[in-house]
């Protein structure tokens, strides 16, 4: 009996120094019933544990659920991903809310990102560049992978930016896997404002037949003045506001080899734009959903949040202005998760595009 009672303090203390020098901490016994049905949980938790030990990443950077609470019925899982350079928080505050109608919601980290650096370049090492851009394509493969292993409940698929992209080509790949998707500013071409940029950049290259070197130079994704005033002085933010070329041309051939595959979806999807955005062409994402999301036996909406909004306008970790439509976003998406009711529209926005006499719908969130 003593050797026993010797030999069970010697694996306890040994199992408490092993957790203890792991570089991602231990979470605590959770019950059954708070883990998602049939494999997805451990396919979940050997992504996170494989994602946060190969790299050290930045703090809030790490691939994240938020369980419901045990009081509420549970409904099923929603996969949402974060935009180009950025991380998982930007959902915080709308994954809290989805909790607690039910949803077993997942925050992944998309390929290559959070990394921390001293740099903002360093930062992102490990992001897609143009010789391995699919990269973001066999991640949308594996959430399909993740999507068909859940046993009980609904699935819906989101995302903001390139996540947004993410998630079209999960659905392009497996649309009966969700019930729903919803696209928060998606990437399917860079904006004017940004493309503008870049040809100003390319225009001071001396050498252009060492491309290479040119594809290296970085490119700012916001002005300078709010990335060192807000981004990185206020919020601590690394790698948000530039990224090299090579990375942002990865995510375009990404996005146009969605675009190309792109087809007529029965999955509702809901789709959120923002007027005269800075980072993702307005005008190619209302012509690829008029073109295919709408032929479908379920309409799909899509409405436009004016140009006061920000790109990421439903995160409370980005930029720092006040988001008064967030109240009445959060009711909203959770009516369109649970029911499949769209977003209520207002008037037609007062944006225009190219296609003379077609009008958008107004986001009506807010007065």
């Amino acid at each position: 009996m003593l050797r026993l009672l010797i030999c069970v303090l010697f694996l306890s203390r040994f199992h408490a120094g092993f957790a203890d020098s792991m570089s991602i901490s231990v979470q605590p016994y959770m019950p059954a019933e708070q883990n998602m049905p049939g494999d997805a949980q451990a396919l979940w938790d050997e992504y996170v544990f494989n994602t946060v030990a190969t790299r050290t990443l930045q703090n809030g950077c790490e691939p994240m659920q938020v369980r419901p609470p045990s009081r509420a019925a549970y409904r099923g899982v929603i996969i949402l991903l974060h935009g180009f350079t950025s991380c998982p928080k930007q959902y915080n505050a709308m994954a809290a809310e989805l909790s607690q109608l039910g949803y077993h919601v997942l925050l992944p980290l998309l390929p290559g990102h959070g990394g921390l650096a001293d740099n903002e370049l360093d930062a992102q090492t490990f992001l897609p560049r143009t010789n391995n851009w699919f990269n973001y394509d066999a991640f949308a493969r594996w959430l399909n992978k993740l999507a068909g292993s859940i046993a009980q409940g609904e699935v819906h698929i989101g995302g903001l930016c390139l996540g947004g992209t993410v998630a079209m080509r999960s659905l392009q790949l497996a649309p009966h896997l969700y019930k729903s998707s919803v696209l928060f500013s998606p990437f399917f071409e860079v904006s004017a404002r940004l493309l503008g940029r870049i040809g100003r950049l390319l225009g001071r290259v001396t050498d252009v037949l060492n491309i290479r070197n040119g594809f290296e130079l970085p490119i700012a994704l916001q002005d300078e003045e709010i990335c060192q005033g807000i981004e990185r002085d206020q919020l601590g933010r690394v790698g948000y506001c530039r990224t090299r070329l090579t990375n942002l041309i990865a995510v375009a051939r990404f996005a146009h080899f969605v675009k190309v595959n792109s087809k007529p979806l029965s999955v509702p999807v809901q789709t959120m734009i923002v007027a005269n955005d800075p980072v993702a062409h307005p005008e190619v994402t209302i012509s690829l959903v008029e073109a295919n999301l709408t032929l479908g036996p379920t309409r799909n909406a899509l409405c436009v949040m004016n140009e006061s909004a920000s790109h990421s306008f439903f995160s409370t970790t980005d930029l720092p202005m006040p988001k008064p439509w967030l109240p009445q976003l959060h009711l909203q998406l959770g009516r369109f998760f649970q029911r499949s009711e769209f977003l209520q529209s207002g008037e037609s926005s007062s944006y225009s595009w190219s296609r003379a006499g077609r009008s958008v719908a107004s986001c009506a969130l807010w007065p």
